[in-house]
């Protein structure tokens, strides 16, 4: 058999109706009746992991060479119940290596990052990815020699199924071109974050 549970303010409610059709009459609720119950506090989110990833990039002639510096990070958000959601973020740096730059004209053709939040069932299972976004940051990196606030490719955010264990992480793909280098595309696929479950 099963039993209903009807909340104090169902009761109120209830009481109002009966009062209405009764000709003003109002019954009061049960003494017994608890107030009603505050909703339970929101988990605050997971800190956020990351995993960095560094590359100095060697521009040809006086063009001054570039350290670039990319995280692949994810957080959880509420993880202790619905409505709980993850997120993918590339966070990207960047600083020229020399003093005095000689050569100032464009230094890359291309420069796009894609970020890519994913889930596995276990900790050892395949990842499916479940957000992507591809960002282009190459006029970014052409207009500043440096850029120590950083600036961010964020997947989409998506929902983490509180009834489901996932392990969730982010995986990011740089692709970029030196102006000038003939070497065309360069691919540099970083290291993930850790995993968040």
């Amino acid at each position: 058999m099963r039993f209903s549970h009807t909340s104090p303010r169902k009761l109120s409610a209830a009481a109002a109706t009966l009062a209405l059709l009764s000709g003003g009459i109002a019954f009061a609720a049960p003494s017994s009746a608890a107030p009603a119950a505050a909703a339970p506090a929101k988990a605050a989110a997971g800190p956020e992991q990351c995993t960095q990833n560094d590359r100095v990039m060697d521009l040809p002639g006086d063009k001054p060479d570039t350290w670039v510096h990319v995280d692949t990070c994810v957080q959880l958000h509420n993880p202790a119940q619905a409505p709980a959601w993850v997120s993918g973020r590339s966070p990207v740096n960047w600083q020229i290596l020399v003093d005095q730059v000689i050569d100032r004209s464009k230094r890359f053709t291309s420069f796009k990052v894609t970020t890519r939040l994913e889930s596995r069932p276990s900790a050892t299972g395949a990842d499916t990815v479940q957000s992507t976004r591809t960002c282009d940051f190459t006029a970014n990196l052409n207009a500043d020699w440096a850029h120590s606030t950083s600036l961010n490719c964020h997947a989409i955010p998506v929902d983490n199924p509180v009834d489901t264990i996932l392990w969730w992480s982010t995986d990011s793909t740089v692709v970029y071109d030196l102006e000038g280098d003939t070497q065309g595309p360069i691919t540099w696929e970083l290291t993930g974050s850790p995993q968040q479950v």
